[in-house]
């Protein structure tokens, strides 16, 4: 038997959205590049209190069709 299980748990954790500058490092853009793409509706994004955050389903869908 293998020491290692496919049933264990992963220790990797993938949030569901990121702030901008996380965005931005994921991307490979500037910061400044993404507010840009927010601002003009490429990139959706939501509000959470006084953060803007991108869910990552929408980071997939940017590079997928591109920016």
């Amino acid at each position: 038997m293998s020491a290692t299980s496919s049933s264990a748990p992963s220790n990797s954790f993938a949030p569901l959205a990121y702030a901008v500058p996380e965005a931005a490092k994921v991307l490979g853009v500037s910061q400044a590049f993404v507010w840009q793409r927010v601002a003009k509706g490429h990139i959706k994004a939501t509000r959470l209190g006084r953060r803007t955050l991108i869910p990552r389903a929408e980071l997939e869908r940017v590079v997928a069709e591109g920016f």
